[in-house]
């Protein structure tokens, strides 16, 4: 989303807010199989790849941290600044890369989903948005 609206930091994963419904993760599980996404399991210290027979409810019972052969993937049916799943999509906008469409957060929910985190690479993108929106 941060790259959509001009931040030049490249972040190397992909966060995904995703819809909560049985059916949806049953698709996102089928994307990360064929991603061959390996979860950190830190209790373990051991990391463990995505199966096919994953259940919905565990891959919204908590967020969730891939490394994949597509990269980082970070799956969550909550972000704190981001509103609901429902009203994050209603205010979205579509962007499109490599041939393929996808929504990202609307500038206004980026900011405070950032703002939210508070790490200073999140507060320097706020900061990045900030003189874009004052040089245009």
């Amino acid at each position: 989303a941060a790259l959509a609206h001009g931040v030049q930091r490249v972040t190397r994963d992909f966060d995904l807010l995703i819809e909560p419904t049985k059916a949806n993760c049953r698709r996102a599980i089928g994307g990360l199989v064929a991603l061959r996404a390996e979860e950190y399991l830190p209790q373990s210290s051991k990391w463990t790849r995505v199966s096919e027979e994953a259940s919905p409810h565990w891959l919204l019972s908590q967020p969730r941290f891939f490394d994949s052969d597509a990269g980082g993937v970070d799956i969550c049916n909550a972000m704190e600044g981001v509103p609901t799943w429902r009203e994050a999509r209603a205010g979205s906008i579509e962007v499109s890369a490599a041939g393929q469409a996808f929504r990202v957060l609307d500038k206004d929910t980026l900011i405070r989903s950032k703002l939210a985190a508070g790490r200073p690479k999140d507060l320097g993108d706020v900061t990045e948005l900030n003189e874009l929106d004052a040089a245009t």
